[in-house]
């Protein structure tokens, strides 16, 4: 690795005449495929641009070794998508091209005309984009036996969120960098140490989260989206825990690897009381008087039977009730301290039992009722987030293993 960084130290030092000629020279071989030095240019190009960091000299020399790393995972990934007949259609490289504009800000077709502006390598980026489409394909089919995440794990997170209701949630997004051989962390350290500080420089935390992360989040900009401080690794928890929002977090070294973490927001979990919720109302008021206490008991009686709206607002007209019938959308906790126990209880659909209230008879009729949103995440939200995580673990061992086996020539 170090005669690879001394020869990419050379080649960025060629004068323009040299530089056609040295980049056909092949930087490494996988599996009898080569990457040129022109394959490697390319992709810095396509990387810095992207990620909003200055192409200059210095930033090419910081991610060369990076970039080359990342060339030869997707060659590994690619040759093991062919093995296995998965490739990526045309229809699927398309969409990928409208996630990456939506997730920059860009209008349909933007990204052809940033392309084609900062005379980046079309053919380097949907390469890049094959093998990402590639991956995620292969990674889910060989843990479709594997990841499986029960309903006794998602009910433990709500018993989580329970238990730390008063904890405030973290909205975060990660950049992860795998360590696979032990001599490898000090580069590796250094590099998340320079993705900090572009990141803290100006450079767009998704851009490089999708294009250096190896987490599963990588596809989504490094988004993992409201987490509980407990849901994180320990380590990770401790230093976010002192962070403020807007803040770039790390190098924070764990388990996984390296972590840069963005904190995006903090709030504190929202508990929805019962009086937020929101009721359509209709009511039939009877008076008593000029008739008997018993006998407008009868009439309610009879309004209470409904079963839907428009038939309680006819038995209330048939029963003589005051006007208006509808009381419109209110929360429970604007309604009147006498009326609110006997409504709070019902479901939509659902009258109340005919009640005295001074000198009347009152039947109320649910028609719908909104319950309001909280902070609590809906089941298939922790699903999805539980199979993320067990998922990035798999693509790491998978990724690994194909490191692994791999014939590998990094050529000075």
């Amino acid at each position: 690795m170090m005669l690879l960084r001394l020869s990419l130290l050379a080649l960025l030092a060629l004068t323009p005449a040299a530089s056609a000629q040295e980049s056909l020279r092949i930087a490494a071989v996988v599996n009898d495929e080569a990457i040129s030095f022109r394959d490697l240019e390319a992709r810095l190009r396509v990387v810095l641009v992207s990620s909003n960091v200055g192409d200059t000299p210095e930033n090419r020399r910081r991610a060369a070794s990076q970039v080359l790393r990342q060339l030869i995972d997707e060659r590994l990934q690619l040759q093991e998508g062919k093995r296995l007949n998965i490739d990526a259609t045309e229809a699927e490289i398309q969409e990928a091209f409208r996630r990456i504009e939506e997730q920059s800000n860009l209008p349909p077709g933007g990204l052809e005309e940033e392309i084609k502006r900062h005379d980046v390598s079309r053919p380097s980026m949907v390469e890049q984009i094959r093998s990402s489409i590639v991956w995620q394909k292969l990674v889910r089919r060989q843990a479709a036996s594997q990841v499986q995440v029960g309903d006794d794990e998602i009910d433990e997170i709500f018993a989580s969120f329970q238990r730390t209701r008063d904890l405030p949630e973290l909205r975060i997004s990660e950049i992860l960098l795998t360590v696979d051989r032990p001599d490898r962390e000090p580069e590796v350290r250094r590099f998340a140490e320079q993705l900090v500080e572009q990141a803290r420089g100006g450079a767009e935390f998704v851009s490089l989260a999708r294009q250096f992360s190896e987490a599963a989040s990588a596809a989504a900009g490094g988004e993992i989206g409201w987490v509980l401080p407990t849901q994180l690794d320990e380590a990770i928890e401790r230093e976010v825990s002192k962070a403020q929002p807007g803040t770039i977090v790390g190098p924070i070294r764990t388990v996984a690897g390296f972590h840069v973490i963005r904190l995006a927001d903090r709030r504190m979990m929202q508990q929805a009381g019962a009086e937020e919720a929101v009721l359509n109302l209709r009511q039939a008021v009877i008076p008593i008087a000029g008739t008997t206490e018993e006998e407008a008991r009868q009439r309610a009686a009879t309004v209470a039977s409904s079963k839907t709206c428009p038939d309680f607002e006819k038995a209330a007209e048939e029963a003589k009730a005051l006007r208006p019938y509808s009381l419109g959308r209110l929360k429970i906790g604007e309604l009147n301290a006498a009326v609110r126990p006997l409504v709070a209880p019902l479901e939509a659909g659902k009258t109340s039992a005919p009640t005295r209230v001074t000198e009347v008879v009152v039947v109320f009729m649910v028609c719908d009722r909104t319950q309001p949103e909280t902070g609590m995440p809906k089941r298939e939200e922790i699903r999805e987030q539980l199979f993320r995580g067990k998922l990035s673990i798999v693509a790491r061992r998978y990724l690994r293993d194909l490191r692994r086996a791999a014939h590998l020539d990094l050529r000075t």
